[in-house]
């Protein structure tokens, strides 16, 4: 996005903070018409997310939440805290461990999601569960997980999104 100047400035100014208000005002006096719901005040950034010119150049610390979504990036996710905390937005971030997740919390992450933890107690709360139906075993969940990844497919904000990727 950083290469393509026209790109950047929409997502800025359509995306941004009240972005899409304003931008509903800016068509009624004859701009663009755009798909309503699909602007939202949450939205991607695409630049190195590692690099704090990034965080400063998308104004990070005026954010309402910033989700870190890499792993093996502590290092750099707890800078990233850091200077977030300084602004009290809240941050969540990955973590493969609990030493990792210490160190996060350490540094001011507000919460540390560890896929692997969430993924195994989530299993073992639908085996316990479903022990004793060995007929239909899972057929709830797999069921729900078909249905979530579905409605994933059919986002309309990731079918937008998706002519820019």
């Amino acid at each position: 996005m950083q290469l393509d100047p026209a790109l950047h400035d929409k997502f800025q100014t359509f995306y941004k903070l009240n972005g899409a208000k304003t931008f509903k005002q800016s068509e009624q006096s004859g701009g663009a018409v755009e798909e309503s719901g699909v602007c939202s005040n949450i939205y991607s950034q695409y630049a190195d997310p590692n690099n704090p010119d990034t965080w400063h150049h998308y104004q990070l610390h005026h954010a309402k939440l910033v989700v870190s979504c890499q792993q093996g990036t502590t290092e750099s996710d707890c800078v990233l805290a850091q200077d977030l905390a300084k602004h009290n937005v809240p941050f969540l971030a990955l973590s493969d461990s609990n030493v990792e997740a210490r160190v996060m919390y350490k540094a001011g992450t507000r919460y540390v999601i560890q896929s692997e933890s969430l993924a195994a107690k989530a299993v073992k709360r639908q085996l316990e569960g479903q022990v004793l139906r060995k007929q239909n075993f899972m057929a709830e969940f797999v069921k729900q997980h078909k249905m979530d990844m579905k409605d994933e497919e059919d986002d309309p904000h990731r079918a937008h999104l998706a002519q820019f990727l």
